[in-house]
């Protein structure tokens, strides 16, 4: 490529740039003239603006509390695990495992239900699957009640929890 054709094409490259790669920001997004038909054309959905609203304190307080409690049955698992495994299989033991590990999942399949399980709003701001926000808070408990149960049963009328892995890391 010659100096001549060079020039020619990085002038050709730089308006074309401009023209086609204007920085975008969320009022150009939201604009008539970037939506199509009253819809965004990046996700074919109406455009909802809605304002920012502060959380209250005794909201942040009760959402802090339980991030705390997550955390706590977390780095209490580090220790739980190890010493269900070193003592002596027992009872006890085989039932701070099976409730730390039942109220872990509990809290990561909540959260879980929480972010992804929900009705999508409707054009009048409805939900359009209502059932789906039960569903969320409901099975969350039903699951869990229901492997706590499953575990307590195995612990008291079986070997229990631990000596159960031992037995099948022997196989």
């Amino acid at each position: 490529m010659n100096m001549t054709t060079g020039i020619a094409f990085k002038h050709c490259l730089k308006s074309s740039l401009k023209t086609y790669c204007k920085p975008m920001n969320a009022s150009v997004l939201a604009s008539p003239s970037f939506c199509y038909g009253g819809q965004n054309m990046l996700n074919k959905r109406p455009i909802h603006l809605t304002s920012v609203k502060k959380a209250t304190p005794e909201a942040v307080s009760s959402h802090r509390g339980h991030w705390v409690a997550e955390r706590v049955m977390s780095a209490g698992l580090y220790a739980v695990i190890p010493a269900a495994f070193i003592l002596e299989p027992s009872f006890a033991m085989d039932t701070a495992l099976c409730t730390s590990l039942v109220i872990h999942s509990h809290w990561g399949i909540s959260g879980v239900f929480a972010d992804y399980m929900h009705g999508y709003p409707s054009d009048t701001g409805e939900r359009r699957y209502p059932i789906l926000t039960t569903m969320a808070k409901v099975l969350p408990y039903v699951l869990s009640i229901t492997a706590f149960a499953c575990l307590m049963n195995f612990n008291y009328n079986d070997v229990g929890l631990v000596k159960a892995i031992c037995m099948l890391w022997k196989l």
